[in-house]
């Protein structure tokens, strides 16, 4: 099977000759203070130019592998006790043009935080990658994470199939690798996510057990585990009271490669899925961007706030009126981001089991977007 890796550039001579240099220091073929081959018998050896083996020694002295003697030569260096680095490959930075960006950012920010401020308690540093929801920008980024030599990685994985086999890159390259939020189901490595069949089960139950009508499902065609499980928890909780799934579920056809934004695509199919629907209902969506479409969906048809009750993962986007009835399942996003963190450090101190967590989200009844005082009580996510 072919991943974004057989899409990308064929290595470099520089890269080439860089690669085959660690290998020799790493496999111990050469220790501290031994000489290397001359820049003349690495060109013979290589085919290359002098010009493109200075350029990889120098790349190899700016990260302490080896140094220079004047009139001497090229030496393997002694060991300098670095840092840790721990890479973590976020879905998107801010990027104020876009709702989208804006509603990651700020779904995202607190599992940011929480990974730094673990890797920087075990004195090391946070390098941030962005893959701009582009699947082969992700391959790139760890495929960089694979040349700096990185001591560790948290991925918000976004690649579906075509990124497997640059994951499993980084694990033959030894680097401890996490994934958050979501897993990738061809692949046996760490993980953190949410319960997220557990969250959305207690939230269509609150709906259920709370208003009347149809339970509705807005989600979206993107293969993940995220999307995947959560319509599984909406239809283990219709299943519970013997009611029919069929017809309740919309997908709009979105992807993190969609040139648009999520609330739109789901405007659309929202708009068609309630024109004929008989009030009450109640809506659970995928996510608050899917909610939000929901939302301008039903306000454009004109139905009654009280005819109406909402359900969805995550803080909202935007206000809702005080009389519409909302559930809110809030995601750990700080535990989670703490936990992948943590794994990683395990891994480093040679803990190698596998370790696969799922956290159970809190569900509770909201108001006005969650901005208002909680009218129920909280209750955790349970199966």
């Amino acid at each position: 099977m072919q991943t974004m890796k057989d899409y990308l550039k064929p290595t470099s001579k520089r890269q080439l000759l860089i690669d085959e240099i660690r290998n020799i220091i790493s496999g111990q073929d050469l220790k501290p203070g031994d000489q290397l081959p001359s820049e003349a018998q690495l060109c013979e050896r290589f085919g290359i130019s002098r010009m493109t083996v200075r350029d990889a020694m120098s790349s190899l002295v700016q990260e302490g592998l080896i140094s220079r003697i004047h009139g001497k030569g090229m030496f393997v260096a002694e060991p300098v006790a670095m840092p840790l680095t721990v890479g973590f490959v976020i879905s998107d930075l801010m990027n104020e043009n876009s709702r989208r960006s804006q509603y990651y950012l700020r779904h995202i920010s607190l599992m940011i935080g929480a990974v730094e401020d673990e890797v920087r308690t075990n004195g090391g540093n946070l390098l941030l990658y962005s893959s701009d929801f582009n699947a082969e920008t992700e391959c790139k980024n760890l495929l960089n994470v694979i040349d700096r030599r990185l001591d560790g990685v948290v991925v918000i994985y976004i690649g579906g199939e075509h990124n497997i086999g640059c994951l499993a890159d980084v694990q033959a390259a030894g680097i401890p690798l996490v994934l958050i939020d979501r897993y990738a189901y061809k692949l046996d490595t760490h993980y953190v996510t949410t319960d997220n069949v557990a969250g959305a089960y207690s939230g269509v139950r609150m709906l259920l057990d709370n208003h009347k009508g149809p339970v509705y499902h807005v989600t979206n065609s993107e293969v993940s585990s995220t999307v995947m499980e959560r319509a599984a928890g909406w239809r283990m909780a219709l299943e519970e009271r013997n009611i029919p799934a069929e017809g309740l579920i919309a997908k709009a056809d979105y992807t993190h490669a969609s040139s648009t934004d999520l609330e739109d695509d789901v405007y659309n199919i929202a708009i068609d899925l309630f024109r004929h629907a008989k009030p009450p209902f109640r809506v659970f969506a995928v996510n608050a961007a899917a909610l939000t479409g929901a939302w301008l969906a039903i306000e454009k048809l004109g139905f009654k706030h009280s005819d109406i009750a909402l359900g969805c993962f995550d803080e909202l986007m935007i206000e809702l009126p005080n009389d519409v009835f909302l559930v809110s399942v809030a995601q750990p996003l700080e535990e989670m981001g703490r936990k992948a963190a943590g794994i990683i450090m395990d891994q480093i101190g040679g803990n190698k089991k596998i370790q696969q967590v799922k956290l159970q989200p809190k569900t509770r009844i909201v108001s006005a977007g969650g901005r208002e005082a909680v009218l129920g009580h909280e209750m955790q996510a349970s199966k």
